[in-house]
């Protein structure tokens, strides 16, 4: 079969970020389905916005967050409209699965971890059309065409053996047409490990079927390494994992593995404060084999906040482990959110004014938002303002506050940025 993988377009302000990935999900699925024989194509709409050629596709695959949903829902109606077999997947649409298929356009919902959910579905439409038995395929989600009734088969089991996924197709994307660089090398993403043993409210990962968490092991994240710095012109690693730093063994052999190949790379990683305080050890040798920066889910200095989001961390933190990355030479992104339910304009304040003393490299601020599958989803959604989706992308208030007006919050935002970067102290790095 000849399958078409769509990545709607990020909303403009990742890209004016620079933050902009290749579509790591869709490179897993693209590997799957080659090995059976399909033939793949990629098409990030994100970087290329030229019309799409249905004529020779038997089956879209669409990807999509929540703030591309809308997007993604476009491709999808005009696939439909093409007369081709429309699949979408990804955290979105797990979670609004009825809400999806009601529109008409996508003919099967892949709920949760895709690789072995789409090559079963590509397998049956190949050999049966749409006359198969869906409840023998887990993890999908169709309307059925006599009763328009929305059905789910079970759930899919997560993949435990992740070291044994096949390499993304990374020959399907044109790697140098991404902005993402390590200092002064081109980096690309990775993916050592999935799942997450917290339940930060705010985050989709402890409600999906694949939140177990599961690890490569150290070989082969190396393995992976090689083969992408031989083939790709890449000096960079860009780890895409929710937790980098969970098995600090592992981490610790990994960085003996980097380093006993001489794999000369930097690298970058999501971490938590805590996880790096208590191994002090393992930062060394993550500054040893070439991390360059560790990504901070920091939120909040205050603790009536950080224990609303079931954060598991102390609100001083995030200044010590500042400290400790930068005493090794690792430069650090510190997230932080605003807009907590009962948050006051002072708290805001001391999360805005906190930022800016711990002084990290770089800073992200964003508003929280309740995405679908979430705990905070199922809180709150007799404060939701509205369900446009677009608006879901951490930069609009999509709830009502007890304390803060949506105009309030989001103008707070703007102040968080522009205390933290228009600073004398920080011209001479731009």
């Amino acid at each position: 079969m000849n399958v078409l993988l769509v990545a709607p377009p990020l909303p403009s302000l990742y890209y004016t970020a620079n933050v902009v990935f290749p579509p790591l999900a869709l490179m897993y699925v693209a590997s799957a389905l080659e090995r059976d024989g399909h033939d793949v194509e990629i098409r990030d709409l994100t970087l290329d916005r030229s019309p799409m050629d249905y004529s020779n596709v038997d089956v879209v695959g669409i990807t999509c967050t929540t703030p591309q949903y809308n997007s993604a829902l476009q491709v999808a109606k005009e696939a439909h409209e093409h007369g081709k077999i429309v699949m979408m997947g990804g955290v979105h649409v797990t979670f609004t699965a009825e809400e999806t298929l009601k529109t008409g356009y996508v003919d099967y919902v892949i709920r949760g971890e895709g690789e072995e959910t789409v090559r079963e579905l590509c397998r049956a439409l190949q050999e049966h059309g749409r006359n198969f038995d869906h409840m023998k395929i887990s993890g999908i989600s169709w309307r059925d065409p006599d009763t328009n009734v929305v059905a789910h088969s079970p759930e899919r089991r997560a993949i435990m053996d992740i070291s044994g996924i096949p390499y993304p197709a990374r020959h399907l994307i044109n790697l140098k047409r991404y902005p993402s660089k390590l200092k002064n090398k081109r980096a690309t993403t990775l993916l050592a490990s999935r799942g997450c043993p917290y339940k930060c409210i705010y985050c989709v990962v402890p409600n999906m079927n694949s939140a177990i968490y599961r690890q490569r092991s150290p070989e082969s994240i190396v393995d992976e390494i090689e083969h992408i710095v031989e083939n790709y012109d890449v000096g960079g690693i860009l780890f895409v994992d929710d937790n980098f730093t969970i098995n600090v063994r592992n981490i610790i052999r990994f960085c003996d593995e980097l380093l006993r190949r001489k794999i000369d790379i930097l690298w970058w990683c999501q971490s938590r404060a805590d996880t790096l305080l208590k191994n002090e050890e393992m930062v060394d040798k993550m500054a040893q084999s070439g991390c360059y920066m560790v990504f901070l889910g920091l939120e909040s200095p205050n603790e009536r906040v950080l224990k609303s989001y079931n954060k598991k961390l102390k609100g001083d933190e995030g200044e010590k482990v500042i400290r400790l990355l930068s005493k090794y030479g690792i430069k650090t992104m510190g997230s932080f959110m605003m807009g907590e339910i009962q948050e006051t304009e002072e708290e805001v304040e001391n999360t805005i004014n906190y930022a800016t003393h711990i002084d990290p490299t770089y800073a992200q601020f964003s508003i929280l938002t309740p995405f679908p599958g979430t705990k905070l989803f199922s809180m709150v959604k007799d404060r939701m303002l509205h369900f446009n989706w677009d608006l879901f992308d951490g930069a609009h208030s999509v709830l009502r506050l007890d304390n803060l007006t949506r105009e309030q919050i989001e103008g707070l935002l703007k102040k968080a940025y522009k205390k933290f970067y228009l600073r004398v102290s920080r011209i001479p790095q731009y």
